[in-house]
C-alpha cells in the first residue's frame, strides 16, 4: 500500500512474464480494463470456476448496462428472465437461492444474441483486452493446460507426500439427474495401500478412488471440457475432477514465472477489489506460508520467495475523453489536498487497508473524517465528471457487505469498446494505498445512490 503507483509500474515493465490481473468471467468493471492499459505488462487471467448467486462481482448469468443496470437476465437453469431487465442487480443478488450457490457458472447455457452468454462475456473480455493492451485472455483451465507438465509434477509430489488437501479443497462434477455442474467441498482425503487415495466430497460420497496417475488424468480430463466449454460453448459432457484452493492458485502464478526467470523472488499479482483484503485472513496467511514453504523446499518456487498483491481498484481513474480529463486531475488535487493536510490520519488509514480484511470499515472512517469542505468539493467534482464522461465514479465492492447499495458497478464494459482510458499524471504520483483510500471514500459519499 505504501508504494508509489508510478514505481510498481516501472518494475511491472521489466519483468520477463506480464503480470496477471485475475478477475472472473463475467461484466468486468472499468478498473480492471484500466489497469491493463495503464500497465501494459500485465494480462487479464480469468477465473471460469466461480459459483451461481455467490460471485457477486461479475455475475456471468446476466448481462449488465451502465449503473448496474439489468439488460439481460438468465437464472441457474439458463431460463431467461425478461421480467429482471432494467433492476438493479443489487436487487436481483438479494434473491439469489442459497440451495443454487454450489452451481458453477460455466454449466449455465443460456441464449444470448445468437451465442452462448457466458461465452459472450468471454469474448467481450477478448475484445477489450486486445484493445487494452494487445495481449489475449487467458481463462484458468487454459491456462493450466498450457502449463501442463508444471501442474503434472504437482500433483504427483503433492499426492506422494500425502498433502492433497492443501492442493484442492473441492471437487466438481456433473449431477445425475439434471445434468447441472456443482463443485462440492472436499470431506475428507484417505490414502490406502499402493498409493492410493479415497476423496470425499460433501452430499457426493466417495467422488474418487485410484492412484496419482488417475488423479492427473481426471483434473485434465476437466479442464480440456471447461476451457472447450467457456471459448466456444460446447457441451461439457460428465465431468468429474478436483479444484484448487484459492491460495494455491496465487501461488502457481508465482511458480510459472519463476521457471521463466529463476532470478526473480518477488512476484507480482494483481488484485481488484477484494484480493488484497482476503490474503490478510489468518487461514489464509498460515495457508500461504505452509504451501510456499514446501513449494520451496520442492523446487517449484526459489528461495526467499514473496508474492505482493496490488490493489488495483483505483484503476477505475481514468477518463475517456480529453475535455474530461481535466475534471479528473481536479478532483485528485482536491485529494492531494485533504492528504498534505492530514498526513497522520491518511497515513493511519493507509496502515490499517494494509492488515484489514474489512475495507469496508476503513472508508466509512475515511469518509467520517474527510471533513464537511473536502466531501463536499469530492462530490462535486466527481459529479461533474461523471457528467463529462462515458466512464462513471465510483465503482464500489466489498464482500459480503449487505448494504443494499454500496456495491456499484460503473460504465458496462461493452460500452468502453473503442474507447482509450486516459490518467492523470498526478494519479501516477499517488501510493496505492493513498489511491485505495481515495476510492474507499468514494463509496461512502455515494453509498446511499443506487447508481
Amino acid at each position: 500500500m505504501g508504494t508509489g503507483i508510478a514505481e510498481t509500474l516501472a518494475t511491472v515493465s521489466g519483468l520477463v512474464r506480464p503480470v496477471v490481473r485475475t478477475c472472473h468471467v463475467g461484466n468486468n468493471t472499468a478498473n480492471v480494463w484500466g489497469w491493463l492499459a495503464l500497465a501494459g505488462n500485465a494480462y487479464l487471467g480469468m477465473y471460469d470456476h466461480t459459483l451461481y448467486g455467490v460471485d457477486e462481482n461479475c455475475i456471468p448469468w446476466v448481462v449488465l448496462g451502465d449503473d448496474g443496470r439489468i439488460e439481460v437476465c438468465a437464472n441457474q437453469r439458463g431460463e431467461l428472465r425478461p421480467e429482471e431487465v432494467g433492476e438493479h442487480v443489487n436487487r436481483h443478488l438479494g434473491r439469489a437461492e442459497q440451495k443454487y450457490f454450489a452451481h458453477l457458472n460455466f454449466g449455465i447455457f443460456a441464449r444470448y444474441r445468437d451465442q452462448d452468454l457466458f461465452t459472450s462475456h468471454y469474448l467481450l473480455a477478448e475484445r477489450l483486452s486486445r484493445q487494452m493492451n494487445g495481449r489475449s485472455v487467458l481463462i484458468r483451465s487454459q491456462e493450466v493446460l498450457a502449463e501442463r507438465d508444471l501442474f503434472t509434477a504437482l500433483i504427483l509430489d503433492f499426492f506422494r507426500h500425502r498433502k492433497l488437501d492443501l492442493l484442492f479443497n473441492r471437487w466438481v462434477r456433473t449431477t445425475g439427474k439434471k445434468g447441472y455442474a456443482v463443485a462440492k467441498k472436499i470431506r475428507s482425503i484417505e490414502y490406502g495401500p499402493g498409493s492410493t487415495a479415497t476423496i470425499v466430497a460433501a452430499s457426493s460420497g466417495t467422488v474418487f478412488e485410484g492412484g496419482a496417475e488417475e488423479l492427473v488424468a481426471a483434473f485434465f480430463d476437466g479442464m480440456e471440457k471447461v476451457s472447450r466449454r467457456v471459448r466456444s460453448a460446447a457441451p461439457l459432457g460428465i465431468i468429474s475432477y478436483p479444484w484448487f484452493e484459492n491460495y494455491f492458485n496465487f501461488l502457481t502464478y508465482a511458480a510459472t514465472e519463476a521457471r521463466a526467470d529463476p532470478t526473480q523472488r518477488v512476484f507480482y499479482h494483481a488484485g481488484g477489489s477484494s484480493s488484497q483484503y482476503y490474503i490478510n485472513h489468518e487461514p489464509v496467511q498460515r495457508g500461504f506460508r505452509e504451501l510456499t514453504e514446501l513449494l520451496e523446499a520442492w523446487g517449484y518456487l526459489p528461495p526467499g520467495s514473496r508474492v505482493c498483491v496490488i490493489p488495483t481498484f483505483c484503476c477505475q481513474l481514468f477518463a475517456t475523453a480529453p475535455d474530461a480529463l481535466p475534471q479528473l486531475e481536479g478532483l485528485i488535487e482536491v485529494w492531494r489536498d485533504w492528504l498534505d493536510r492530514h498526513r497522520s490520519v491518511a497515513a493511519r488509514h493507509v496502515a490499517r487497508l494494509g492488515e484489514t480484511t474489512e475495507p469496508f470499515t476503513v472508508g466509512e472512517a475515511v469518509a467520517q473524517d474527510l471533513g464537511a469542505s473536502h466531501a463536499a468539493e469530492i462530490r462535486r467534482r466527481v459529479e461533474r465528471f461523471n457528467a463529462s464522461d462515458r466512464n462513471r465514479l465510483p465503482i464500489a465492492h466489498a464482500a459480503d457487505v449487505g448494504h443494499p447499495t454500496y456495491n456499484k458497478f460503473g460504465v458496462a464494459q461493452h460500452h468502453l469498446l473503442g474507447v482509450e482510458p486516459r490518467f492523470p499524471e498526478s494519479f501516477r504520483q499517488l501510493t496505492w494505498g493513498e489511491a485505495e483510500l481515495l476510492i474507499k471514500a468514494l463509496g461512502h459519499l455515494f453509498i446511499d445512490r443506487e447508481s
